[in-house]
């Protein structure tokens, strides 16, 4: 018992540890906004006007938290980077059971993750989507199917891109419990969650769904092999949008998504490559904007120094994290825990990878489920190291 409580101390301290090094982040990344984050705000100062209207792109889910917020950005980016620090005890909770090493790597690889806390500090969906993940995975691990149903449905609206966490629900509803009755009622509360904005939809735009947004966002990935030049593709969404209207418009870019991707099978195929290329990657010059103009120029013509962050960031670390990722996958997969947070993963970096375009910010809501198998790669690669070899023992 005692040692119980000796743990419990520490953990206290760890989360201590975090604490302090947020409240740095926070004052050297001060507010970041970008050109959703004016939506967000605007939505959440009249959540009531949102509902009511026309608008089916943007889902309430961060909305509803700014307007909890009060509107008030210290309060949001206060409570985003708490997420951080909680999200990381919730999967230091989940791997503890497999692997202890590993639970604590996880622990200080989000805590300390210099992504997530950037992304704390913007006025967007990453973290929010991030710690509802996590936290789906946790509560199914404690049995929990009906509140993991529920906030599945909320991850959905806050980012419907986290869509894929209803195949993560069923799955551990049934590896955790084995009973049909809990995965029915996993998906019931899911819906229950969904079902308001579903109907506000189709009332509102006649539209049957949760948002079109990823139609506008397959056609922005393929626009290229048509010619367009990417600083033209979303002022030629906007023109389109405001020619046919949200819902009409993002079925247009649908349908010439899937016309390019037939007319250029090789070109998709090239550009799906460099798509993952670019999710795997770390995009630096969210960290350092002082480089950009060096960053965007070609190999050839940067300086040695950031050719070698180039190198570093953009190819050696995700190859080792890959690399490590796909080692503790391997090995942790038949682990209820493991297996149902591996199915989470895939379903999120899929939705990505064919619809989206990959970036660092993008992998976020998945950055700590990555985190979690390239702990445990790295806990089963440090043990065999301490190992002696055979004939030296």
């Amino acid at each position: 018992m005692e040692q119980g409580k000796n743990n419990t101390e520490i953990h206290w301290q760890w989360i201590g540890v975090l604490a302090v090094v947020h409240a740095a982040f926070a004052l050297i990344y001060g507010v970041q906004t970008m050109a959703d984050s004016k939506g967000y705000i605007s939505a959440g100062k009249d959540l009531i006007g949102f509902w009511n209207s026309a608008h089916v792109l943007r889902t309430p889910g961060y909305p509803a938290f700014v307007a909890l917020c009060g509107s008030y950005y210290p309060l949001i980016i206060v409570l985003q980077h708490a997420m951080v620090i909680w999200m990381a005890w919730l999967a230091f909770r989940l791997v503890e059971p497999v692997d202890e090493r590993a639970a604590k790597i996880t622990f200080w690889a989000i805590g300390l993750h210099p992504w997530f806390a950037y992304w704390a500090n913007a006025i967007m969906t990453e973290i929010l989507a991030a710690i509802c993940i996590v936290g789906v995975l946790y509560l199914l691990f404690r049995q929990h199917p009906v509140w993991a149903g529920l906030l599945t449905g909320y991850a959905i609206l806050v980012r419907p891109a986290s869509l894929p966490a209803l195949l993560a629900l069923v799955a551990g509803s049934y590896l955790y419990t084995r009973k049909k009755r809990d995965v029915a009622l996993a998906v019931l509360a899911s819906t229950l969650v969904l079902a308001p904005w579903l109907a506000r939809n189709y009332r509102n735009a006649n539209y049957i769904g949760i948002s079109p947004i990823g139609e506008m966002t397959l056609w922005s990935k393929y626009a290229a092999l048509t010619g367009i030049e990417p600083d033209l593709v979303w002022p030629e969404i906007d023109r389109v949008i405001q020619e046919k209207g949200e819902v009409g418009g993002n079925h247009y870019f649908k349908q010439q998504a899937f016309q390019i991707i037939q007319q250029h099978p090789i070109g998709a195929l090239a550009l799906n490559i460099r798509s993952a290329k670019a999710f795997l990657a770390y995009d630096l010059v969210s960290l350092v904007p002082s480089i950009q103009q060096d960053w965007n120029k070609p190999l050839s013509d940067n300086t040695m120094l950031v050719l070698a962050l180039k190198i570093f960031f953009q190819y050696i670390l995700p190859l080792t994290a890959l690399s490590l990722f796909v080692y503790g996958a391997l090995l942790s997969y038949r682990e209820t825990n493991m297996a149902v947070a591996l199915i989470m993963l895939s379903g999120l970096v899929a939705v990505i990878q064919f619809v989206g375009i990959g970036d660092t910010r993008l992998r976020i809501p998945s950055e700590p489920l990555f985190m979690i198998f390239i702990a445990l790669g790295v806990s089963t690669y440090v043990s065999k190291r301490k190992e002696p070899m055979i004939g030296l023992s």
